[in-house]
């Protein structure tokens, strides 16, 4: 575990983001799926279930997969916050002005006619306010609006059906609350589980 002066630092950061004190913060684990859950949203066995990656603030890219980031506040180094996941790092969000925080990833597809299930590990801030995100993937194209209420922890997820497009894969989440209303959300990591 890091020294108290090397972890304090990305504390006070992301607690200002937060506009906690550094004392408030509480950064725990994400709140992941199972792997029955997952293999429930593939409509497959759990030991056919795959999962080829998981990137995190910290691992941005891996082999042909990258994660991109838009406008966060603050991106704390893995091990940086005292009861975090020590190899994930953590992204604070929050909309407060005209640039839309968000995340994508991009990955190339495996084989075609296979379905593909995009977890964002995230936590909202603020409980009890409502959270506006735009949730989108391609191809196909399918793009949602998600209402979620701020002081949880949970993966948003998104299941990208089979496509013939022998192409990569796209899929991302942007928060659309007003910028006047700065709710702060953290981003842990997204992982990729795809059918056999």
């Amino acid at each position: 575990m890091p020294e108290p002066a090397e972890w304090m630092e990305p504390v006070q950061m992301i607690a200002a983001a937060l506009g906690v004190e550094a004392r408030q913060l509480a950064v725990g684990k994400p709140e992941l799926l199972t792997d029955d859950e997952r293999a429930q949203h593939l409509g497959v066995e759990v030991a056919q279930l795959q999962t080829p990656f998981e990137l995190t603030p910290a691992v941005l890219q891996k082999d042909d997969a990258f994660l991109v980031l838009w406008s966060p506040q603050v991106v704390a180094p893995p091990g940086s916050i005292e009861g975090g996941e020590p190899d994930r790092g953590v992204a604070v969000f929050a909309r407060d002005s005209d640039r839309v925080p968000g995340a994508l990833i991009s990955f190339p597809q495996r084989e075609q006619g296979r379905a593909y299930l995009v977890e964002f590990h995230i936590a909202l801030r603020a409980p009890g306010r409502t959270f506006q995100f735009r949730a989108g993937s391609y191809p196909p194209e399918v793009i949602q609006v998600i209402s979620l209420t701020g002081g949880q922890a949970l993966p948003l997820v998104m299941l990208i059906q089979p496509s013939d497009a022998n192409d990569r894969l796209i899929a991302g989440v942007v928060q659309e609350n007003d910028p006047e209303d700065a709710l702060p959300w953290l981003l842990y990591s997204v992982r990729v589980s795809v059918t056999p």
